[in-house]
Order: structure tokens, then C-alpha cells, then sequence
């Protein structure tokens, strides 16, 4: 009995990028108002189109426990083992929801990446490549459980409002980045976002910086492999981000556009990079991430104000 490894649509792999990686999803979906479509299915642009010609707003939805069912019969109909990886149960009902339909197979085990986006692809890829090196179930998660915490992922965010509208960040921090007109660089921290730096610029000429920026103040980084996302289409700021990383050391990069689920929340042009590292931050401690968790948005606004005076001296 061979091990396939498999996973949801917020792990951000193109259905190309399933096909040619191995790993297939089972898709989130997203509400355009009354109609519903599945991840992958649609354009984000379509997405996009919609919010700006509607007063409501585009929203996704967890895979539930009957897709879930479906998806694991369909994907374990030739008697496979399969580890599914989930967006963290931190972000999202997903984790919970396969986790129930799990308990209906005694072949399907269930595996929290505490991590999203192209964080959970890279989880999802190593655990692949030691299922063909022949390792057990339980040899793999055992791996995994320490592999995650060594996984950084993050995005750069023209415009965190979407995030704000979406439950991913707090009110507060989407203000701040307002005030303050920059591009803020978001990481996933124990299952949660969080901001670690600010850019400032025309988001599409910033992808050197933001490598140099993710990368900076890290230890015993991977170069074997980076992955890279972005919402909109395909413009300069990719070719700078694949060829910075490149220069930088990275033997492979994979380049996918990000699914809606994920898309929605973080909105156009964003654009984000994963790899696995000792996760040893670097200096930064920006303002914002601690106005996230500890300020309501009175108390925001006045604090947002008082650091305006300080960042513009």
C-alpha cells in the first residue's frame, strides 16, 4: 500500500503545478452573493470585478465534512494511504471538517499545517518526497510535526483592507497601513498572521526588496527549493522575486498564481514566497502586529496617529 499525499485548495498549487507536483486538492469555494463556485474554477479576476461592482463582497468557504468524504473515497479508491494536509486550524473550519470525515476511513490521516498558502504546499512536498522514498505514515508525520514550525511563509499586500474584510487581520492594522501608505510584509506565525516590515513604494517595483526582506536575519535557510505566488496576473515583480531568489541561492523555484480562497482575503496584487528555514527571526518588530492583538480600533486610531508623527520624522 503506497502513501499519495493530498490537501485543500489553500495550499495555493495551480492545477497545473497538482498535476505536475502529484498532490491533488479538494477545492474551497467562494460566494459571488447566491452563487457559489468552486476554487480554481474562475479567474481571480473575476473575483475582483465582482467586489468593485457590488456592495457585498466576495467570500470563501471551508470544504465541509460531505465534500470531504467524497474527496478521500475518490482519492483512496485504489487502497492508498492518504495524508491530507489542511490549512491551519487557526484560519479556518477546513482542518475540523476533514478531521470528522476522516474518522469514516481507516486509511486517511488528517495533518494540521499550522501554516497557509504556499507554506502548506511546502509541508505537502516534502512529506511527498519521503512517501517515494518509501517511509511509513507514521514516519512522515513525525517528520512533519517538527518540519512545519520550520516552515516561513509570507506575502506582501498592496492593500490589507481585504484581509481586515475577510476576519484574516485585524481592523486596526488594515488603518495603520492605510495612514501610513505602505505595502506590509504579513508572515504566518503558530497558525496566525502577523505584520513583520513595511515597504514603501509602487507595490509591482518592490520585489527585490521583499526577498531581500523575508530572507534577512534568518539562519540554516534550504535552498533546495522556494515557492512563489501571486493573485493578479503574471508582471515584472514575479520575474524579480524568481530571479532575486535565484541570485540569492535557491536551485529550484516553483511558480504558481494563488487560488481564489486565499485570493479573496489578501486581494490584487499580492504576492508571496515560501521556503523552509530554522525560523530564527530576524530584528523586526513592527508596531502594527502588536496593535492587532492588543488594541480596540479607538484606541488604535489614536495610537496609528501618534506613531504617523514618529515614522514621518
Amino acid at each position: 500500500m503506497s502513501i499519495k499525499i493530498i490537501g485543500d485548495s489553500t495550499m495555493d498549487l495551480s492545477k497545473k503545478v497538482q498535476d505536475e507536483v502529484g498532490v491533488h486538492c479538494v477545492p474551497f469555494s467562494i460566494e459571488f452573493g447566491n452563487d457559489v463556485k468552486k476554487d480554481g474554477s474562475f479567474p481571480n479576476e473575476e473575483m475582483y470585478q465582482y467586489n468593485a461592482t457590488h456592495k457585498d463582497i466576495c467570500r470563501s468557504s471551508a470544504v465541509n465534512v460531505g465534500e470531504a468524504l467524497k474527496f478521500f473515497e475518490e482519492e483512496g479508491k485504489n487502497g492508498d494511504e492518504l495524508l491530507y494536509f489542511s490549512i491551519s486550524s487557526k484560519l479556518s473550519s477546513g482542518f475540523q471538517n476533514a478531521s470528522i470525515a476522516a474518522e469514516e476511513f481507516k486509511n486517511v490521516s488528517v495533518f494540521d499545517s499550522q501554516s497557509a498558502s504556499l507554506g502548506i504546499a511546502l509541508q505537502a512536498l516534502k512529506a511527498k518526497e519521503m512517501a517515494q522514498e518509501g517511509k511509513s505514515m507514521k514516519e512522515i508525520i513525525e517528520v512533519m510535526e517538527q518540519y512545519r514550525h520550520s516552515t516561513n511563509v509570507s506575502l506582501i499586500v498592496d492593500d490589507l483592507s481585504f484581509m481586515a474584510r475577510g476576519g484574516r487581520i485585524s481592523k486596526a492594522a488594515a488603518i495603520g497601513a492605510g495612514l501610513l501608505k505602505f505595502h506590509p510584509i504579513l508572515t504566518v506565525k503558530d497558525g496566525s498572521f502577523s505584520i513583520l516590515k513595511k515597504l514603501m513604494g509602487k507595490i509591482q517595483k518592490l520585489g527585490v526588496k521583499y526577498v531581500d526582506s523575508v530572507l534577512e536575519g534568518y539562519k540554516e535557510i534550504d535552498y533546495s527549493l522556494a515557492l512563489v505566488g501571486y493573485t493578479s496576473e503574471r508582471d515584472s515583480a514575479v520575474d524579480d522575486i524568481v530571479n532575486e531568489l535565484k541570485a540569492k541561492g535557491f536551485k529550484r523555484v516553483i511558480e504558481t498564481k494563488t487560488n481564489s480562497t486565499n485570493a479573496v482575503h489578501s486581494g490584487p496584487n499580492t504576492y508571496g514566497v515560501a521556503y523552509i528555514c530554522s525560523m530564527k527571526p530576524g530584528k523586526y518588530r513592527f508596531f502594527l502586529g502588536q496593535l492587532s492583538d492588543q488594541l480596540n480600533e479607538k484606541a488604535a486610531q489614536k495610537a496609528i496617529e501618534k506613531e504617523l508623527i514618529k515614522y514621518k520624522q
